[in-house]
Protein backbone atom coordinates (compact mmCIF):
# COMPACT_ATOMS: atom_id res chain seq x y z
CA UNK A 1 0.00 0.00 0.00
CA UNK A 2 1.58 3.27 -1.15
CA UNK A 3 1.22 6.40 0.92
CA UNK A 4 2.85 9.47 2.40
CA UNK A 5 2.85 10.53 6.06
CA UNK A 6 3.85 14.15 6.72
CA UNK A 7 4.19 14.35 10.48
CA UNK A 8 4.05 17.57 12.46
CA UNK A 9 6.89 18.13 14.93
CA UNK A 10 4.41 18.92 17.69
CA UNK A 11 1.25 17.31 16.38
CA UNK A 12 -2.13 17.86 17.92
CA UNK A 13 -4.20 16.11 15.26
CA UNK A 14 -3.71 13.70 12.35
CA UNK A 15 -5.73 13.88 9.12
CA UNK A 16 -6.13 10.58 7.25
CA UNK A 17 -7.11 11.33 3.64
CA UNK A 18 -9.18 8.88 1.55
CA UNK A 19 -8.97 9.51 -2.19
CA UNK A 20 -11.81 9.34 -4.69
CA UNK A 21 -12.63 6.82 -7.39
CA UNK A 22 -9.66 6.68 -9.72
CA UNK A 23 -7.55 8.79 -7.38
CA UNK A 24 -4.42 8.00 -5.44
CA UNK A 25 -2.43 9.30 -2.49
CA UNK A 26 -0.54 12.17 -4.17
CA UNK A 27 -1.72 13.17 -7.68
CA UNK A 28 -4.19 15.90 -6.70
CA UNK A 29 -2.56 19.28 -6.08
CA UNK A 30 -4.66 19.99 -2.97
CA UNK A 31 -3.36 16.77 -1.37
CA UNK A 32 0.22 17.81 -2.02
CA UNK A 33 -0.53 21.24 -0.56
CA UNK A 34 -1.95 19.68 2.60
CA UNK A 35 1.23 17.62 2.98
CA UNK A 36 3.30 20.79 2.60
CA UNK A 37 1.36 23.14 4.87
CA UNK A 38 -0.53 21.23 7.55
CA UNK A 39 2.48 19.96 9.55
CA UNK A 40 3.51 23.60 10.06
CA UNK A 41 0.12 24.15 11.66
CA UNK A 42 0.59 21.27 14.10
CA UNK A 43 -1.49 18.80 12.07
CA UNK A 44 0.01 15.62 10.64
CA UNK A 45 -1.30 14.53 7.24
CA UNK A 46 -1.47 10.96 5.92
CA UNK A 47 -2.65 9.98 2.45
CA UNK A 48 -2.63 6.46 1.08
CA UNK A 49 -3.62 4.60 -2.06
CA UNK A 50 -6.49 2.25 -1.27
CA UNK A 51 -7.15 -0.96 -3.15
CA UNK A 52 -10.26 0.64 -4.64
CA UNK A 53 -8.23 2.95 -6.86
CA UNK A 54 -10.88 2.51 -9.56
CA UNK A 55 -8.91 2.32 -12.78
CA UNK A 56 -5.34 1.76 -13.84
CA UNK A 57 -3.95 4.96 -15.31
CA UNK A 58 -1.45 5.33 -18.10
CA UNK A 59 -1.22 9.11 -17.69
CA UNK A 60 -2.86 11.07 -14.86
CA UNK A 61 -2.62 14.87 -14.67
CA UNK A 62 -4.78 17.61 -13.14
CA UNK A 63 -6.52 18.02 -16.51
CA UNK A 64 -6.89 14.55 -18.01
CA UNK A 65 -6.68 10.80 -17.49
CA UNK A 66 -5.73 8.17 -20.07
CA UNK A 67 -7.15 4.80 -19.00
CA UNK A 68 -5.62 1.41 -19.72
CA UNK A 69 -7.73 -0.82 -17.47
CA UNK A 70 -9.82 -0.92 -14.33
CA UNK A 71 -9.95 -2.42 -10.87
CA UNK A 72 -12.62 -2.49 -8.20
CA UNK A 73 -12.38 -3.88 -4.69
CA UNK A 74 -15.02 -5.12 -2.33
CA UNK A 75 -15.72 -2.07 -0.20
CA UNK A 76 -15.89 -4.13 2.97
CA UNK A 77 -12.23 -4.93 2.26
CA UNK A 78 -11.57 -1.22 1.85
CA UNK A 79 -12.96 -0.74 5.37
CA UNK A 80 -10.33 -3.21 6.52
CA UNK A 81 -7.68 -1.01 4.88
CA UNK A 82 -8.87 2.00 6.87
CA UNK A 83 -9.00 -0.04 10.08
CA UNK A 84 -5.39 -1.11 9.49
CA UNK A 85 -4.30 2.49 8.84
CA UNK A 86 -5.92 3.73 12.03
CA UNK A 87 -4.46 0.86 14.05
CA UNK A 88 -0.97 1.64 12.75
CA UNK A 89 -1.04 5.26 13.91
CA UNK A 90 0.59 5.74 17.29
CA UNK A 91 -1.85 8.54 18.20
CA UNK A 92 -5.08 8.64 20.22
CA UNK A 93 -8.17 7.90 18.15
CA UNK A 94 -9.84 11.11 19.27
CA UNK A 95 -7.06 13.10 17.59
CA UNK A 96 -7.65 11.48 14.18
CA UNK A 97 -9.72 13.26 11.52
CA UNK A 98 -10.91 11.07 8.64
CA UNK A 99 -11.12 13.04 5.38
CA UNK A 100 -12.51 11.91 2.03
CA UNK A 101 -12.62 13.46 -1.42
CA UNK A 102 -15.28 12.78 -4.08
CA UNK A 103 -16.09 9.03 -4.00
CA UNK A 104 -13.80 8.87 -0.97
CA UNK A 105 -16.52 10.72 0.93
CA UNK A 106 -18.85 7.77 0.27
CA UNK A 107 -16.26 5.47 1.82
CA UNK A 108 -15.64 7.77 4.80
CA UNK A 109 -19.33 8.26 5.56
CA UNK A 110 -20.08 4.54 5.41
CA UNK A 111 -17.03 3.74 7.56
CA UNK A 112 -17.93 6.39 10.13
CA UNK A 113 -21.46 5.04 10.57
CA UNK A 114 -20.07 1.78 11.96
CA UNK A 115 -16.87 3.08 13.61
CA UNK A 116 -17.72 5.46 16.42
CA UNK A 117 -14.06 5.68 17.44
CA UNK A 118 -13.60 8.06 14.49
CA UNK A 119 -14.62 11.34 16.13
CA UNK A 120 -14.36 13.94 13.33
CA UNK A 121 -14.91 13.85 9.57
CA UNK A 122 -14.09 16.07 6.59
CA UNK A 123 -15.96 15.70 3.28
CA UNK A 124 -14.39 17.35 0.23
CA UNK A 125 -16.53 17.53 -2.94
CA UNK A 126 -19.08 14.88 -1.92
CA UNK A 127 -20.93 13.60 -4.98
CA UNK A 128 -24.25 11.82 -5.43
CA UNK A 129 -23.03 8.70 -7.24
CA UNK A 130 -26.54 7.51 -8.11
CA UNK A 131 -27.50 10.84 -9.69
CA UNK A 132 -24.20 11.04 -11.59
CA UNK A 133 -24.71 7.56 -13.01
CA UNK A 134 -28.30 8.29 -14.03
CA UNK A 135 -27.20 11.47 -15.78
CA UNK A 136 -24.48 9.63 -17.65
CA UNK A 137 -26.79 6.79 -18.64
CA UNK A 138 -29.34 9.26 -20.00
CA UNK A 139 -26.60 10.81 -22.12
CA UNK A 140 -24.85 7.62 -23.16
CA UNK A 141 -28.02 5.62 -23.86
CA UNK A 142 -28.76 1.98 -22.98
CA UNK A 143 -26.37 -0.86 -23.81
CA UNK A 144 -27.09 -4.56 -24.02
CA UNK A 145 -24.90 -6.92 -22.01
CA UNK A 146 -23.73 -10.07 -23.88
CA UNK A 147 -24.01 -13.14 -21.64
CA UNK A 148 -20.58 -14.45 -22.65
CA UNK A 149 -18.59 -11.25 -21.97
CA UNK A 150 -19.10 -10.75 -18.26
CA UNK A 151 -15.40 -10.71 -17.44
CA UNK A 152 -14.44 -8.41 -20.30
CA UNK A 153 -13.65 -4.77 -19.68
CA UNK A 154 -16.45 -2.62 -21.08
CA UNK A 155 -16.47 1.12 -21.79
CA UNK A 156 -20.22 1.53 -22.26
CA UNK A 157 -21.58 0.42 -18.87
CA UNK A 158 -20.39 3.14 -16.53
CA UNK A 159 -19.22 6.72 -16.74
CA UNK A 160 -19.84 10.36 -15.92
CA UNK A 161 -21.11 13.51 -17.58
CA UNK A 162 -19.36 16.76 -16.75
CA UNK A 163 -20.38 20.08 -18.31
CA UNK A 164 -22.35 18.28 -20.98
CA UNK A 165 -19.46 16.02 -21.99
CA UNK A 166 -20.06 12.31 -21.39
CA UNK A 167 -17.12 9.98 -20.93
CA UNK A 168 -17.03 6.27 -20.05
CA UNK A 169 -15.00 4.53 -17.38
CA UNK A 170 -13.66 1.02 -18.07
CA UNK A 171 -15.31 -1.64 -15.94
CA UNK A 172 -16.44 -5.26 -16.25
CA UNK A 173 -20.13 -6.12 -16.08
CA UNK A 174 -19.62 -8.15 -12.90
CA UNK A 175 -17.71 -5.36 -11.14
CA UNK A 176 -20.28 -2.85 -12.34
CA UNK A 177 -23.15 -4.80 -10.79
CA UNK A 178 -21.25 -5.12 -7.50
CA UNK A 179 -20.67 -1.38 -7.46
CA UNK A 180 -24.29 -0.39 -8.10
CA UNK A 181 -25.56 -2.88 -5.51
CA UNK A 182 -23.14 -1.74 -2.80
CA UNK A 183 -24.11 0.44 0.14
CA UNK A 184 -21.16 2.73 -0.47
CA UNK A 185 -22.40 3.66 -3.97
CA UNK A 186 -25.71 4.83 -2.47
CA UNK A 187 -24.16 6.55 0.56
CA UNK A 188 -25.35 10.01 -0.48
CA UNK A 189 -28.89 8.86 -1.24
CA UNK A 190 -31.57 10.53 0.86
CA UNK A 191 -32.64 7.30 2.59
CA UNK A 192 -29.15 6.40 3.87
CA UNK A 193 -28.64 6.67 7.66
CA UNK A 194 -26.76 9.78 8.81
CA UNK A 195 -23.29 9.95 10.30
CA UNK A 196 -23.43 11.79 13.63
CA UNK A 197 -19.78 12.77 14.16
CA UNK A 198 -18.84 16.46 13.96
CA UNK A 199 -18.16 17.04 10.27
CA UNK A 200 -16.91 19.66 7.85
CA UNK A 201 -18.27 19.68 4.30
CA UNK A 202 -16.41 21.71 1.65
CA UNK A 203 -17.81 22.08 -1.86
CA UNK A 204 -16.64 24.16 -4.80
CA UNK A 205 -19.45 26.47 -5.87
CA UNK A 206 -18.56 25.80 -9.53
CA UNK A 207 -18.21 22.02 -9.15
CA UNK A 208 -20.51 20.32 -11.70
CA UNK A 209 -19.99 16.93 -10.03
CA UNK A 210 -20.92 17.79 -6.44
CA UNK A 211 -23.66 20.23 -7.39
CA UNK A 212 -25.95 17.51 -8.71
CA UNK A 213 -28.63 15.43 -7.00
CA UNK A 214 -28.73 15.18 -3.21
CA UNK A 215 -25.28 16.71 -2.69
CA UNK A 216 -26.46 19.94 -4.36
CA UNK A 217 -29.11 20.30 -1.64
CA UNK A 218 -27.58 22.05 1.38
CA UNK A 219 -30.50 21.22 3.68
CA UNK A 220 -30.36 17.54 2.77
CA UNK A 221 -26.59 17.42 3.26
CA UNK A 222 -26.99 18.82 6.76
CA UNK A 223 -29.66 16.20 7.51
CA UNK A 224 -27.27 13.44 6.42
CA UNK A 225 -24.57 14.95 8.63
CA UNK A 226 -26.52 16.65 11.44
CA UNK A 227 -23.41 17.77 13.37
CA UNK A 228 -21.78 19.42 10.37
CA UNK A 229 -20.64 22.77 9.01
CA UNK A 230 -20.91 23.47 5.28
CA UNK A 231 -18.51 25.73 3.37
CA UNK A 232 -18.88 26.57 -0.32
CA UNK A 233 -15.76 28.06 -1.94
CA UNK A 234 -16.75 30.53 -4.63
CA UNK A 235 -15.02 29.85 -7.95
CA UNK A 236 -13.72 26.42 -6.93
CA UNK A 237 -14.39 23.22 -8.84
CA UNK A 238 -14.11 19.51 -8.00
CA UNK A 239 -10.31 19.42 -7.45
CA UNK A 240 -10.12 22.90 -5.85
CA UNK A 241 -7.55 23.92 -8.47
CA UNK A 242 -6.27 27.38 -7.59
CA UNK A 243 -7.82 27.16 -4.13
CA UNK A 244 -5.53 24.54 -2.57
CA UNK A 245 -4.03 26.81 0.09
CA UNK A 246 -7.43 28.19 1.08
CA UNK A 247 -8.81 24.66 1.35
CA UNK A 248 -6.00 23.51 3.65
CA UNK A 249 -6.49 26.50 5.95
CA UNK A 250 -10.27 25.99 6.13
CA UNK A 251 -9.73 22.37 7.18
CA UNK A 252 -6.97 23.25 9.67
CA UNK A 253 -8.97 26.09 11.24
CA UNK A 254 -12.01 23.84 11.65
CA UNK A 255 -9.94 21.06 13.24
CA UNK A 256 -8.36 23.45 15.74
CA UNK A 257 -11.75 24.99 16.59
CA UNK A 258 -13.32 21.61 17.36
Amino acid sequence: MLGLYSRAERESHTVVHIHGYGGDFISNAFVRRCHATMPGMGISFLSTRLRTTGYVEEIYTEDSVTYVGSSLANHDQVSLDIEAILASLAVPHDSVVLQGHSFGTNIVKRFARSHGEVRRLVFLSPADSVALYRQWRATAGPSAEPEDHRDAIRWDLFGMTVEGVSYPLPISAEAFERLLESEVFREWSADTPPAHQPSLIIVGAEDPVSNLGTTANSELLLEMLPASALVRIQGARHLFTGFEEELCHIVADWIRST
